[in-house]
């Protein structure tokens, strides 16, 4: 099932799926034009839109910071900048290939200069491709960064490798993790900030 609705005077697509299982009502902003609800097959289109619109401030104030990096679907993110696809000859499916092979041109440079600095020394550094993390460090002291960093800003990136290399010296997010971290970036927690925008 699927409707419009009207919020901030644009009309945004709402997709309910219906779920038999389901006890509760969940909702979630896919992009900026369109928000998916997931709730017991029972409920009636009107009491779906009822519960859409209760939630319209909240919509109003999250679809406004999402849209800030929301793109087309022939745009792409790249160092924090929206490029066209075929500006780079790239296409959807070939993007993970990109960020990869850019992953590994630009970061070792940044991460090599700051393990430095840092004065900590990580036993490896490999890429992969995740939904989840930006960035995990093994007990082994093994770095892993998500290529998907590349859509990031340069500081952003900088921000993952200071905090997966402070993880060498404390493996948790302790008060004296953090302070390890913002010796290095006082600003921190605005870049942290800047990546939660980013999809």
């Amino acid at each position: 099932m699927e409707f419009f609705i009207l919020i901030s005077d644009k009309e945004v697509l709402v997709k309910f799926i219906q779920k038999p299982k389901l006890k509760h009502m969940y909702m979630k902003i896919e992009s900026k034009d369109c928000i998916l609800v997931k709730a017991n097959a029972k409920l009636s289109q009107d009491y779906i839109k009822e519960f859409v619109y209760s939630k319209k401030s909240w919509l109003e104030k999250h679809l406004k910071s999402f849209s800030k990096t929301s793109i087309s679907n022939d745009e792409f993110i790249f160092l924090g900048k929206v490029h066209k696809l075929d500006t780079f000859g790239l296409k959807a499916d070939t993007l993970a290939d990109f960020y990869k092979h850019q992953a590994k041109l630009f970061i070792p440079p940044l991460f090599t200069q700051y393990a430095k600095t840092m004065n900590l020394k990580p036993k490896q550094l490999s890429f992969r491709n995740n939904k989840g993390r930006w960035g995990s460090c093994s007990y082994k002291n093994n770095i892993s960064l998500n290529i998907n960093l590349m859509k990031a800003k340069e500081e952003e990136i900088v921000y993952v490798i200071v905090h997966e290399l402070a993880h060498i010296k404390h493996k948790n997010h302790s008060k004296t993790f953090y302070d390890l971290v913002e010796r290095y970036l006082p600003n921190y927690k605005l870049l942290e900030k800047g990546l939660k925008k980013i999809q």
